[in-house]
């Protein structure tokens, strides 16, 4: 592998922001493309011009209301509480909000025990705000995305169908996601037999939200929960780039593990005027073209590849 860009997770705006980074950035080919949540979108992207350019028309000049209306349809009667999170969504505060807030409309239809079911987000709730998910964390997580008695179905894959438009599977592209059977990431690729759609569901399936993915013996969920880029898994490229619209940890120890192995590291990460576009409501449309423009901003700082 001598040439990899990672994708990292974050939203909506996120993806706003990655796009106009994308838009901007005089980016040469990659070996590999790893995408994890929003970044498996933007990546699905990449090699079909028509597609990208439609996804940046959306975000640059985005029907608010249209927009909200396709993701309240996608997610559910979970969109409004979802909108009005009180933070970043996988920021600790948020997180623990979601959870909290999920978990008591949820537990009572979870077909997978509520004991248990509540017994891992209060385990959850009083380690978010301390520190990064561990295995433990995601499991409980797991437990949250497969308990809902629906998991999540056509509504969510076609949400991502629509905004895909002709995009079809990159060579070069892997989507990570969350085995809700184990917590552990798996990575697609064209060769799995998975529908481009399907998969982007899967990595962007918000736990307890959406419910899990189903593909395959599994399902599968949102790969930001864990970590919102998987950089590690692009150990042993010659050069990477990391464009990483929300980063937290694990982010640093991922740069830091990547350079110590020998591999050249490039991270971009939004700038301090990005950050207040970028705003606290990352699946709120209304930040699309803020976001969007500052990426366009951002993405200038890159060496050209």
């Amino acid at each position: 592998m001598e040439n990899a860009l990672v994708l990292g997770s974050g939203g909506i705006t996120g993806i706003a922001w990655t796009l106009g980074v994308l838009s901007t950035w005089a980016r040469g080919p990659f070996d590999v493309v790893l995408g994890s949540s929003a970044g498996a979108f933007a990546g699905a992207l990449l090699e079909a011009p028509e597609a990208f350019a439609q996804a940046c028309e959306r975000v640059s000049h985005p029907d608010s209301s249209s927009a909200r209306r396709d993701l309240a349809l996608a997610l559910g009667g979970a969109a409004p509480r979802l909108l009005s999170a009180p933070g970043p969504l996988g920021d600790p505060l948020a997180r623990a909000w979601i959870v909290g807030t999920v978990t008591r409309r949820f537990a009572a239809s979870a077909g997978s025990g509520p004991r248990a079911l509540g017994a891992g987000a209060r385990a959850i709730r009083k380690q978010l705000a301390i520190r990064p998910l561990d295995d433990v964390d995601v499991r409980a997580l797991a437990m949250l995305a497969a308990g809902r008695r629906r998991a999540a179905g056509p509504g969510w894959v076609a949400y991502w169908q629509a905004q895909l438009g002709d995009a079809e599977w990159p060579g070069e592209l892997q989507i990570v996601a969350i085995d809700s059977r184990t917590g552990a990431r798996h990575v697609f690729d064209r060769d799995a037999g998975v529908p481009l759609a399907r998969a982007v569901a899967a990595s962007t399936a918000i736990p307890a939200l959406v419910g899990a993915m189903p593909i395959g013996d599994s399902a599968y969920f949102d790969a930001g929960i864990l970590d919102t880029t998987s950089a590690d898994l692009v150990a042993g490229a010659d050069a990477v780039t990391v464009i990483a619209p929300y980063p937290r940890p694990p982010i640093d120890t991922r740069v830091a593990e990547l350079r110590a192995g020998g591999t050249e590291v490039t991270l971009l990460t939004p700038s301090d005027l990005a950050v207040l576009g970028l705003g606290q409501q990352r699946l709120d449309a209304a930040g699309q073209r803020a976001s969007f423009e500052l990426g366009l901003r951002d993405g200038r700082m890159l060496p050209a590849g």
